[in-house]
């Protein structure tokens, strides 16, 4: 969970991540080198081709081991953008048909659906818990951003948008 202001770096660091999991570069505390895998991003606010796609190159990811999904699919057609939970059962076969490695969400609040409230804990724990199932079972990890909440509350722990529980949920915030 990377939490901060409008152009700090977390989509930066989100793309370097990406780019480490699909070259199978080794990650800054670990030196073991992985096998290179696929990363799926759900960006909500850059462009793929205008920011996206550049940053990618720039970091010496593999592009062709990047799915950007923008929109899900329903009875209807697409819609945008993915929404959790309904989207859930999509995410986790496009997951898995990539047997991807890495899930990032940025920010995460656009991908909440009307159904979850993300100031509620109890809310955002449910479908939380629903992804981390998913990424379990996929062995994956999921990295997401979130904004600052307008306050001037000098607590870390309750800087970022929505609930508590979004931090809880997490393994670690930054």
């Amino acid at each position: 969970d990377f939490v901060g202001d409008p152009g700090l770096g977390k989509s930066t660091l989100l793309i370097d991540l990406v780019a480490r999991v699909t070259t199978g570069r080794r990650m800054p505390d670990d030196p073991q080198i992985r096998e290179p895998a696929y990363a799926v991003i759900l960006a909500g606010e850059d462009d793929p081709g205008q920011t996206i796609r550049p940053r990618l190159d720039n970091a010496g990811a593999d592009v062709n081991k990047v799915l950007y999904l923008d929109a899900s699919t329903t009875d209807t057609g697409p819609s945008f953008p993915l929404s959790l939970p309904n989207d859930l059962d999509e995410l986790d076969r496009v997951l898995y048909s990539l047997d991807a490695k890495l899930l990032v969400m940025d920010p995460l609040s656009i991908f909440l659906g009307e159904s979850v409230d993300s100031n509620n804990d109890t809310s955002v724990r449910v479908v939380l818990s629903k992804l981390k199932a998913i990424a379990e079972k996929h062995n994956m990890a999921v990295a997401m951003a979130r904004h600052r909440v307008k306050s001037r509350d000098t607590d870390p722990l309750r800087t970022g948008q929505g609930s508590m529980g979004i931090l809880g949920a997490a393994r670690f915030g930054f």
